[in-house]
């Protein structure tokens, strides 16, 4: 479950379940555990969502621990994993005659159905979920920015995902530039615990295409 960084830090995510009598409380537990969130730290920064009665965590284990026992010491009921993980994945299709070894997995299923013969990956978020909870989380690459959110619906015997990858954008108009946010990809698709769906395609600079993939992981 851990995430190795670029200069080592290793990071996890977790979500504690919060019973908490309101939103407003939910949000005061938010602010005691904040310090425990380095957003700032440069080489890994954490990062923390408040929903639907949990708050979702990424952080290193110690850190975690320590929430943890904030929580424990304020008797409030904690689940320290998530249901589920979603692993998103930004590949962009090259030219090249090799691929990624990476995402040897993900290549696998591309070329399923796709022609190209290289890829490599170009950005990746690791979230949490619950099913029937919505999610909300920014997956940064080289050079742009995706928000994701959606939600994970229990459906029958299986789930729907219904996820939106937006991106920023800027018009101007005389002296005013207005910054928005434009739909990269959205859409709905049952998926199975630890299957791998190719979400779709994102058109980007210099002709090149990105897929989105993800991941359904049972923790």
């Amino acid at each position: 479950m851990a995430t190795a960084c670029d200069l080592g830090t290793q990071l996890e995510v977790r979500t504690f379940q919060v019973e908490a009598a309101d939103e407003a409380q939910l949000a005061s537990v938010g602010i005691l555990i904040q310090p425990y969130v380095y957003k700032e730290r440069p080489d890994a920064p954490g990062s923390m969502a408040i929903a639907a009665g949990a708050i979702t965590v990424r952080e290193t284990p110690d850190n975690l621990d320590q929430i943890a026992r904030v929580l424990a010491e304020l008797d409030l009921s904690t689940t320290p994993t998530p249901s589920f993980r979603l692993q998103f994945q930004l590949v962009e299709a090259n030219g090249g005659s090799e691929s990624d070894p990476v995402i040897a997995d993900v290549v696998e299923e591309l070329r399923k159905t796709l022609r190209f013969d290289g890829y490599s990956l170009v950005g990746e978020a690791q979230i949490a979920v619950k099913p029937d909870a919505m999610f909300d989380q920014v997956l940064q690459t080289a050079e742009n920015e995706y928000h994701i959110n959606g939600t994970l619906d229990e459906y029958r015997s299986g789930y729907v995902l219904r996820v939106r990858l937006d991106r920023p954008r800027s018009r101007t108009q005389g002296n005013t530039t207005t910054h928005f946010r434009s739909a990269a990809l959205a859409t709905n698709v049952g998926i199975r615990p630890n299957q791998t769906l190719v979400l779709g395609s994102i058109s980007i600079e210099d002709s090149a295409v990105l897929f989105a993939v993800v991941r359904l992981i049972e923790v």
